[in-house]
């Protein structure tokens, strides 16, 4: 979505995004869209989803952002995956 590269190359790359709106429609919105007006906002009492990634996807490079993998995956508030 910020690239618009495909196996095949970069196709409409007018049409990419920005990395912090792809965050955006990757969290809040996708938990809005499924659940309503306060979900996918991380608030005191809120049940938590989150994943914590080795390398900044805001500043790696973009070829990286393809390959990162969660470091740390947290659902309803438990921790549910832990890498290596």
């Amino acid at each position: 979505m910020t690239t618009r590269a495909t196996p095949v190359g970069v196709l409409g790359p007018e049409h990419a995004i920005t990395r912090e709106e792809a965050l955006r429609l990757y969290t809040v919105a996708g938990a809005r869209f499924l659940g309503g007006a306060a979900a996918g906002a991380l608030i005191p009492g809120a049940p938590a989803d989150l994943a914590a990634y080795r390398a900044d996807p805001f500043t790696c490079p973009g070829g990286q952002l393809a390959g990162l993998s969660p470091a740390v995956t947290v659902i309803n508030g438990r921790l549910a995956c832990q890498a290596g």
